[in-house]
């Protein structure tokens, strides 16, 4: 991507970043304010709140709107949304490793995948 095109979304993108760190650091505090995490383990859903980190800057990039998977409170419409993202590249790994039978008839991989 060239230089100018960068800064047009380097904003966006920054203000997920900061939810992201600002939402991990809401829940350690949480937790120490309860008593727990003192052994020094963090036991903050990190890679659930990555994979929505990341789906939302991606979200900020292509579609030029935060997609409302990142939050305390996530959105109906980006629970299903992520959702179907999982479903479909879940499947699709499955689809693209095995012999491709859904090219001939309709496996239960290619339906789920069609349902997406």
């Amino acid at each position: 991507m060239k230089p100018q095109y960068v800064d047009k979304y380097t904003p966006r993108v920054e203000e997920v970043a900061e939810d992201y760190a600002n939402i991990i650091s809401r829940q350690l505090g949480k937790q120490l304010d309860a008593g727990r995490g003192t052994d020094g383990w963090a036991r903050v859903p990190v890679e659930e709140l990555s994979y929505a980190m990341s789906t939302e800057g991606i979200g900020a990039v292509i579609f030029d709107m935060r997609v409302g998977v990142l939050g305390e409170a996530i959105s109906r419409q980006g629970a299903e949304f992520v959702s179907t993202l999982k479903n479909v590249f879940g499947v699709a790994t499955e689809l693209v490793m095995s012999i491709p039978l859904y090219r001939y008839i309709d496996t239960p991989a290619w339906k789920k995948y069609c349902a997406g």
